[in-house]
């Protein structure tokens, strides 16, 4: 696990949010969450797809996966970053950071088998009309939309 931080800040530990919790607040850890994740084989509820900015020279676009969890009758969702980079002899995808809405203080390095359910980048499938802001590509936009609008985004008692 890898605490989130900023420099010259004093790390917080992780902590559930209570404000974005609902029904309580969950007992268990964010490497609970993703050990249940990888053991229950969950599948993307939606992948999204985004340019990094143009300063960035790591890489230039980023697959973004959303996993739902049921762990000790809590509902979490979790998201996961694959970034992809351009080189000369195609595109090499690579573990971003993954994160759980409403577990504060915390990231992951994005496990192997999330970035193993990344879809190939084609700059001929993953586009977007990047003239209009906040827009990105999405396998399923109204799951998308909804998800970012607080339909169940965070922690919630089953």
């Amino acid at each position: 696990m890898m605490p989130s931080g900023q420099k010259g800040r004093k790390l917080v530990p992780p902590q559930w949010d209570p404000k974005k919790c609902v029904g309580g607040t969950p007992t268990f850890t964010g490497q609970e969450v993703i050990d249940e994740l990888q053991k229950s084989n969950a599948q993307p509820l939606f992948i999204t797809m985004h340019d990094a900015h143009p300063s960035n020279k790591d890489y230039q676009h980023s697959f973004v996966l959303y996993h739902q969890v049921s762990l000790k009758n809590w509902i979490v969702h979790v998201v996961g970053h694959v970034h992809v980079k351009e080189e000369t002899n195609g595109y090499y995808q690579f573990a971003g950071n993954t994160f759980i809405p409403g577990y504060a203080n915390w990231q992951y390095n994005t496990p192997q088998f999330i970035v193993d359910q990344a879809p190939q980048f084609d700059p001929n499938v993953h586009k977007y009309d990047r003239t209009v802001p906040n827009t990105v590509w999405a396998s399923n936009a109204a799951a998308s939309n909804d998800f970012y609008a607080g339909a169940n985004r965070y922690p919630r008692s089953a």
